[in-house]
């Protein structure tokens, strides 16, 4: 016979409960597979006359009850003939089991039962019975049986069946609480992350700001060259009241060009820049909705396994300074950026005029 030693527990204790329950595995090994069973629990002896005497045995003890076996033998001499059933927890179904029968024989207090070509003995000693056997791993193993009813292997069986459903609630419980975990340590690094884009997401508004700050730069550079050239049409017209033979409108048109070039630049940065940075609030908008709601996540998820804690879990101070430095940086952004439009277009305007003089003067001759 076979004591469970895993999840799957032997289903015989000889080698005939084996073939009985398990296919042909040998005397000495755990089936792979629970045995193939139509119940529930292992059907009760059938009733006898006259009522045959009964051992029974919980592995590993009542109050973790894995299997029950349980004995029933009719003695002529020192010749027996009988029944064993066995219940076994199944966390899946409860508990369920199977029955075969054997023949053995007595001598003294030695015991050996024999199913099909195997033989376990034992010894039968102030009416205990005590069967050993070698189990799978080569290990000797006993069972110790005491006189019990079938009422007994009953009530063993039930507590049995109760226990399987029990492990199973605990497994699935287990499976629960693992997946909780998991989920939970993914939320947590998901969040982790979102605070670390968040962070970055300024530097690009930045960056772009830097490119605005370039472009009035490049618009200024222009915007003096338009009043140098603007100065110079005034005081050539000036100094050749009839036009210098063109040479003042022609010069006029300089001045042109040249507020042009401010209003490419002012284009550049009302526009182009202007984009850039638009892209960049947005994103970062974008970042604080993505790590507001994974951290609502989060907290939903860490509810459902208050007692666990994953390691670097983020508080609401943390992501709340995290969301605040954020929206600070957006509107400082938004600030500096609606000062640099201003800027350009205040160049843009002073560029006209000076074109507007320099047009008027080439009129004037």
């Amino acid at each position: 016979m076979t004591i469970p030693t895993s999840r799957v527990f032997v289903c015989s204790v000889v080698a005939a409960f084996l073939l009985a329950g398990c296919g042909s595995a040998s005397h000495h090994s755990a089936p792979k597979t629970p045995p193939p069973v139509t119940t529930s629990a292992a059907p009760p002896p059938p009733p006898s006359a006259p009522v045959l005497p009964g051992f029974l045995s919980v592995y590993p003890s009542a109050a973790q009850p894995l299997a029950a076996y349980f004995i029933q033998w009719q003695r002529t001499g020192s010749t027996v003939t009988g029944t064993l059933s066995v219940s076994y927890r199944d966390t899946q179904s409860g508990a369920t089991g199977t029955s075969t029968s054997f023949t053995g024989t007595i001598s003294g207090q030695s015991v050996g039962l024999d199913f099909g070509d195997k033989r376990d003995n034992g010894t039968l000693r102030d009416n205990q019975l005590t069967l050993a056997f070698a189990a799978s791993d080569g290990s000797l193993q006993t069972l110790v049986f005491t006189p019990a009813t079938v009422a007994d292997y009953n009530a063993a069986v039930a507590n049995v069946k109760a226990g399987g459903f029990v492990q199973g609630r605990q497994q699935a419980q287990a499976q629960a609480d693992a997946k909780a975990r998991q989920t939970t340590n993914a939320d947590v690094s998901t969040v982790a992350s979102d605070i670390q884009n968040l962070g970055g997401s300024p530097t690009s508004a930045q960056s772009d700001l830097a490119s605005m700050v370039s472009d009035l730069k490049h618009e200024r550079g222009d915007l003096a060259k338009t009043l140098s050239d603007k100065q110079s049409v005034l005081a050539e017209a000036a100094k050749y009241p009839r036009g210098n033979n063109g040479q003042v409108c022609y010069d006029a048109s300089g001045v042109d060009y040249d507020a042009s070039g401010v209003s490419y630049d002012e284009n550049g940065v009302s526009g182009y820049d202007t984009d850039s940075i638009t892209n960049d609030l947005n994103s970062l908008a974008s970042d604080s909705a993505t790590l507001n709601s994974d951290f609502q996540k989060f907290r939903a998820d860490q509810a459902a396994l208050p007692s666990y804690r994953a390691p670097g879990t983020p508080t609401a101070a943390i992501v709340n300074q995290a969301l605040s430095l954020a929206s600070s940086a957006a509107s400082q952004s938004r600030r500096t950026m609606a000062s640099y439009i201003a800027q350009a277009k205040q160049l843009l305007r002073t560029a006209n005029a000076y074109d507007a003089e320099a047009q008027a003067a080439c009129k004037k001759v």
